[in-house]
């Protein structure tokens, strides 16, 4: 199996690539692509193929992904303002005949009244549309985001926040990492939203 990466370099991706390395994946059967140079360089050091990746050249993308079984597309973009690379990489995967895309989105992204949900929400609605076949990871918020609420927590006795009442579903980006790696080299995720909690 050939398993694409798009946003190989950045810290989930990083945890994703370990994982899938860390479960036999062989090195040579990851795709990773990302912006960062240096880190393709390291990557590419570790045995895996590397692309510089331009989402705004969706052709040189759609070349990049011929033969992926796979691509995962973890949520590019930041924020707000994703939509438009994240349907780049889409159309691109139609065009290269990936298998299944395997999206990182958020928790409840159809119900939530999270603003940042809003990109993730027509992200998944793209995908859906796009007619290849899909699994959602639906994530909660990375622990290593409230650490500086801990750090406050430690030195003053007290976390200050706005969730009132609101719970927080968290998990260490390591662990979200693993669950693309799961989710993205076994059957039986497609068509669906998977809340990749611990």
């Amino acid at each position: 199996m050939t398993l694409s990466l798009i946003g190989a370099t950045g810290q989930l991706g990083g945890h994703a690539i370990d994982a899938l390395l860390g479960r036999g994946t062989a090195p040579r059967d990851v795709l990773a692509l990302g912006r960062n140079r240096r880190r393709l360089i390291e990557l590419a050091e570790r045995g895996l193929s590397v692309a510089e990746l331009d989402l705004d050249d969706e052709v040189a993308t759609a070349a990049s992904l011929e033969g992926s079984d796979v691509l995962v597309l973890i949520s590019v973009g930041g924020m707000s303002g994703g939509l438009a690379p994240r349907t780049a990489a889409l159309r691109a995967a139609k065009a290269a005949g990936v298998g299944r895309v395997v999206y990182t989105s958020v928790l409840r992204a159809s119900t939530t009244r999270l603003e940042i949900a809003a990109d993730h929400r027509a992200t998944e609605k793209a995908i859906e549309a796009s007619g290849i076949p899909y699994t959602i990871l639906r994530n909660g918020w990375y622990t290593e985001n409230q650490r500086p609420e801990f750090g406050a927590a430690r030195s003053g006795g007290a976390i200050a926040n706005s969730i009132g009442q609101g719970r927080i579903a968290s998990a260490p980006r390591r662990e979200y990492g693993e669950a693309i790696a799961v989710t993205s080299t076994t059957a039986g995720h497609e068509g669906g939203c998977v809340r990749a909690l611990r």
